[in-house]
């Protein structure tokens, strides 16, 4: 999530971002270049690590949640099982889920050995992206998902609110 205020939204201009004109994903992806999340050699063009995000914002704007979907760099010590109430015990996807976010195509899954668990960022992993992040940008949490995942085509839905002052309403 952030507040946008001294953003000019979230999405990047550019692969290197424009200067002078920050955006959200500019912080963001800078905060995971200096914690190791994104190699140098990676960083641009935008394509190397698969950058997508789910929606885009103008300038000024806040958001409660925001989705990006990349390729990261990760120790194995920077995973867990991801515990979610839509997870099984075993730490994998339900019924209408796993077609999500299963790290198996369907034609892998039906000829393959059954999906692995889920994993997520440990807490220690997040802390430390949010570490190189300005305060008004956190990352919430990151999970594992299937190669061919697009967070703006895959997400099931989008909610605004526009909140104004009293006075603009007359």
């Amino acid at each position: 999530g952030f507040r946008g205020t001294g953003f000019y939204g979230l999405q990047s201009q550019s692969a290197e971002g424009t200067p002078g004109q920050p955006t959200v994903s500019d912080a963001l992806r800078r905060a995971l270049l200096d914690a190791g999340a994104v190699l140098p050699s990676n960083f641009s063009p935008l394509t190397r690590t698969k950058w997508t995000l789910a929606s885009r914002t103008d300038k000024g704007v806040h958001a409660a949640r925001a989705a990006v979907s990349l390729k990261m760099e990760t120790l194995d010590s920077q995973l867990e099982p991801l515990l979610s109430p839509l997870l099984d015990t075993s730490g994998t996807l339900p019924g209408q889920f796993e077609p999500l976010l299963s790290p198996l195509e369907p034609a892998e899954r039906a000829a393959g050995p059954p999906p692995q668990p889920r994993l997520a960022l440990t807490a220690a992993a997040v802390a430390e992206i949010n570490s190189h992040l300005p305060p008004e940008v956190r990352l919430f949490g990151g999970c594992t998902v299937r190669k061919s995942f697009h967070c703006r085509e895959c997400a099931s839905s989008r909610s605004y609110e526009y909140l104004l002052p009293a006075s603009a309403l007359g």
